[in-house]
């Protein structure tokens, strides 16, 4: 059974004690002093890592997990591993990795000097203009502070990012090179895949539908889209444009859907009708879909069996100034609904660290799950959920087995919802067995 919280803080204060006798590092009760910076020691590839009392997942129970070759080599007690790191976990939690879906990486301002103040009643276009003119007056470098939300992010469990690209007359395809060049940098240590975003607009914005159309052909993986009728004010030449490179080209949609209430219900039929015109199954994505949340119960009943039926995905990020898609409703009709960051400390909002865990915390908050039971939904939409969104076979609780890829995060909790509820630092991550953050500071190397 899963140790009660009373009995793990009363482990966690002999850890200190338990390191000369096991050899190794003590996770229940680190020592801040002695925590490396990041990148002080790189990643070192193939070495093996015996973690040592560790509770396992959901499963409440405590074993050694031994890592070798990129994957979960054994599970089991008082294993021994001569060649291995030996870390002794004191009852730690071995979680799966955290996967952000949507992330927006070249509009970050991580890092910077300045904290840039918002006007939180701003429309969707009002901010889109602001964020062209700040690029300009801040000199904006997408590859800079791309690069250290990426670092950030890792440092908190996430080895999976799917972000999303401004491609606008402005910017063109720079930001697109500079995130391919981010991609290239973290190859082994994050996977990162993107979306050709018109932030613009597409129909308003002249020379955007052939731009997204060159992202596409440089390796950028799906077809983006913003707001059809809200934004552009033409949905049928707004959609026209995504379902023609959808239809050239074989690759899925993850459009941005802010629209309310009943344009947005007139919008998401629209996709659908035209996504099963095509056979595009399991190929269309609607980020946000805020009319999701804002129909009649009756609406969205009727709704969901059609979204179901051509396994049209969701993602939100549980904003805090809107109704957003019901976590139960969407879950419950067996839609693969993710959680995921959106902006963090950039030109459209000053919020957000990339933390994933604190991420399904916002979504248990704003659900107002008070029970362990409820509390595993908000984790599922960071880990395995996501995971079926990008692909990824086998990732979550229930893969927390041998033989199965070590993307895993250690954390000191006592069970999968007290991660959820208080966020604790991420002792370890490893992304393929490689060791990508400790005590919450990233170790994947950094460019000169």
């Amino acid at each position: 059974m899963t140790m009660s919280r009373r009995a793990f803080m009363e482990r966690a204060v002999v850890a200190g004690t338990m390191i000369a006798a096991t050899g190794g590092t003590a996770y229940a009760k680190s020592d801040p002093s002695s925590t490396k910076g990041p990148n002080m020691t790189a990643p070192v590839q193939g070495k093996s890592i015996l973690l040592q009392d560790i509770t396992v997942g959901a499963t409440g129970k405590n074993a050694d997990v031994l890592i070798a070759d990129g994957k979960i080599a054994k599970i089991g007690t008082n294993l021994q591993q001569a060649d291995a790191e030996k870390i002794a976990c004191m009852g730690c939690l071995l979680l799966p990795s955290f996967i952000d879906a949507h992330v927006h990486l070249d509009k970050t301002r991580i890092g910077a000097p300045q904290r840039l103040h918002h006007q939180a009643t701003a429309t969707v276009a009002q901010r889109a203009a602001n964020e062209r003119q700040l690029r300009v007056d801040l000199k904006h470098d997408p590859y800079k502070f791309g690069s250290n939300l990426v670092h950030q992010m890792a440092a908190m469990g996430t080895t999976h990012i799917r972000s999303h690209i401004d491609i606008d007359p402005l910017t063109k395809l720079s930001g697109v090179e500079a995130l391919m060049r981010i991609r290239e940098d973290f190859k082994g240590y994050m996977d990162i895949e993107f979306v050709a975003f018109p932030q613009s607009g597409i129909v308003k914005a002249e020379g955007v539908a052939d731009l997204m159309a060159q992202a596409l052909d440089m390796g950028v993986e799906y077809i983006g889209g913003l707001d059809p009728e809200v934004f552009d004010n033409d949905r049928k030449g707004h959609l026209d444009v995504l379902f023609a490179l959808a239809e050239k080209t074989g690759k899925p949609i993850d459009i941005h859907l802010h629209e309310p209430g009943q344009v947005g219900l007139a919008t998401i039929k629209d996709i659908i009708a035209r996504g099963k015109a095509l056979g595009m199954k399991d190929k269309i994505t609607i980020s946000h879909g805020f009319a999701l949340g804002q129909i009649s119960q009756d609406e969205l009943k009727a709704l969901l069996p059609e979204m179901v039926d051509m396994g049209v995905r969701v993602i939100g990020s549980a904003p805090g100034h809107v109704t957003f898609p019901p976590v139960d409703a969407l879950l419950d009709a067996g839609i693969l609904y993710a959680g995921a960051n959106d902006n963090i400390q950039d030109m459209w909002s000053p919020w957000g660290n990339g933390d994933m865990l604190q991420r399904a915390m916002f979504l248990a908050y704003k659900n107002n799950y008070r029970a362990d039971e409820p509390l595993m939904r908000p984790f599922e939409m960071v880990t395995n959920i996501p995971a079926q969104h990008i692909g990824l076979k086998n990732h979550g609780l229930e893969y927390l087995k041998e033989g199965a890829i070590a993307n895993l995060v250690v954390v000191e909790a006592t069970d999968v919802p007290a991660a959820v509820l208080y966020v604790p630092e991420r002792k370890l991550v490893l992304k393929n067995g490689v060791v990508t953050g400790r005590d919450g500071k990233s170790t994947i190397p950094k460019k000169a």
